[in-house]
């Protein structure tokens, strides 16, 4: 029992002795890191903002100096305008000349465990494109002169810090090939822009500004990208041609994308079978595909400027597929309308006149349209029209009618075809034609209805005209 006792006495009296005489065994280990923003960079001069901090967690282990080597392809700037030498926001002597590849700082207030400070500076960046760069071999002294025990650097993830930079590539801006080239006003719209890298790997995000010249827009101007693309949903409130521009930090602008905007948006005749005839205009109420341009108080087909009409079937030639169709009507056709009036799509109407125009990437459409004139004076003779029905056959009409000494008109207006048939198809238009009159109707109105002067002859008659035309274009008509 004895023996027993004195053995385990012996035990204790050994574990007593061991931790009596290794007291070294217990000190935590020397350890710091450094956190570098901003973690994606670009070539060029850049400030960066480095974390240091003593990541000992106790005891007598202080740091005294430091020294920070920057990668390849990185080195101090302080010479270019707009750059300044590193500073800190601890007690030290920095060292960092102009073109150096290390900052130093010696003789630093003792930074005790746990404590940190940050580091500013500004670094000429010359690293290819998409490479990335460790900062990975920091050194830490316990001495103020780069001497005495060193300081472990901490890594991710056994620190949470960022030691890594990247040099993006050439970033740009596009807009979707999808989006739609033209909106109806007061109708909300989507626009997407993508932002692209030359570099590969997921694609970047940014703030996306949206803008838009002449023609404003409400819904917000500027959108965050998610997975590379920034999506709007904008509204115009005016009609005609307007550039699209997209721009965004740090990213080349998108190439100006152009958009038309219209009145409104026309459906097809779909609850039409056999095909609509032009000469049942106006159609019934609620009609689909129909619409009413009327201006100046019309509300009768005898009325001057009313105008209505009727698309067809499809939007193409031989079926009846139906794409919504962005449109507009310049009616220009009231007695108190002096001024040349200008559609979407840049066409001059001149008093007197109207246009039909739309978004030409819907393919065909074809359209019917009713309009009355003002009162014009007959031949004084027969008392019968003398003008004719008139159309612009140029992309874009710039200018009013003019006549050669015969009294013909010149191009590139021309006397609008007689239509094949009055249905309202694109079989009803001779080929190479625009459009072409599916019906004309006339009767006698006042003559003080008429401009002055009045004709002289046997048989003055002031005359009020109706015109039905169909047409597959965007053409301007009148008389």
């Amino acid at each position: 029992m004895n023996r027993i006792r004195k053995i385990g006495f012996g035990i204790l009296g050994a574990l007593s002795l061991a931790a009596m005489t290794s007291p070294a065994a217990a000190a935590p280990e020397k350890k710091f890191s450094i956190s570098i923003t901003p973690a994606a960079v670009s070539v060029g001069n850049v400030r960066f903002t480095m974390a240091i901090k003593n990541e000992t967690p106790n005891g007598n282990s202080n740091i005294n100096s430091i020294a920070i080597p920057l990668p390849a392809g990185y080195n101090v700037e302080s010479s270019d305008s707009g750059t300044s030498a590193p500073s800190a926001t601890w007690a030290g002597a920095i060292a960092a000349p102009d073109g150096a590849d290390v900052i130093t700082i010696s003789n630093m207030s003792p930074l005790k465990p746990l404590q940190g400070f940050t580091l500013t500076f500004w670094a000429k960046v010359s690293a290819a494109a998409c490479s990335s760069a460790l900062w990975d071999s920091a050194q830490a002294w316990s001495g103020s002169s780069f001497s005495g025990n060193t300081f472990r650097q901490l890594y991710p993830p056994e620190a949470a810090v960022n030691i890594t930079t990247t040099v993006g590539g050439a970033q740009s801006l596009q807009f979707d090939a999808s989006n739609p080239t033209s909106a109806a006003k007061g109708t909300p719209v989507a626009l997407k822009v993508n932002l692209s890298s030359s570099c590969a790997g997921p694609a970047p995000n940014a703030t996306v500004t949206l803008g838009s010249s002449p023609l404003a827009f409400t819904g917000g101007s500027s959108q965050a990208s998610s997975g590379g693309v920034a999506t709007f949903t904008v509204t115009f409130n005016a009609t005609g041609a307007t550039s699209l521009t997209a721009t965004a930090a740090g990213f080349t602008s998108a190439t100006p994308a152009s958009l038309t905007v219209f009145d409104g948006i026309l459906d097809c005749a779909t609850d039409t079978d056999p095909p609509f005839d032009a000469r049942d205009l106006p159609a019934p109420d609620g009609t689909d595909g129909s619409f009413d341009a009327s201006a100046g108080g019309a509300t009768d087909s005898e009325d001057t400027a009313f105008i209505v009409g009727i698309r067809g079937l499809g939007d193409t030639k031989g079926n009846t597929d139906c794409t919504l169709l962005n449109y507009s009507i310049v009616n220009n056709i009231p007695d108190t309308n002096t001024t040349s009036l200008t559609d979407p799509l840049g066409n001059i109407v001149p008093p007197g006149f109207y246009s039909f125009s739309f978004d030409s990437a819907v393919p065909n459409p074809v359209v019917a349209i009713l309009s009355t004139y003002r009162p014009e004076w007959g031949d004084p003779v027969t008392g019968l029209p003398t003008r004719k029905t008139l159309i612009c056959a140029a992309s874009v009409c710039t200018t009013a009618p003019t006549y050669d000494v015969d009294g013909n008109v010149e191009l590139p207006w021309k006397v609008a075809s007689s239509c094949l048939s009055t249905l309202v198809t694109h079989a009803s238009i001779p080929a190479g034609e625009s459009g072409c009159v599916a019906r004309e109707t006339w009767w006698p109105v006042a003559l003080a209805s008429c401009p002055s002067p009045a004709p002289t002859g046997p048989n003055v008659r002031c005359l009020q005209l109706t015109a039905t035309v169909i047409v597959g274009h965007d053409p301007v008509f009148g008389r």
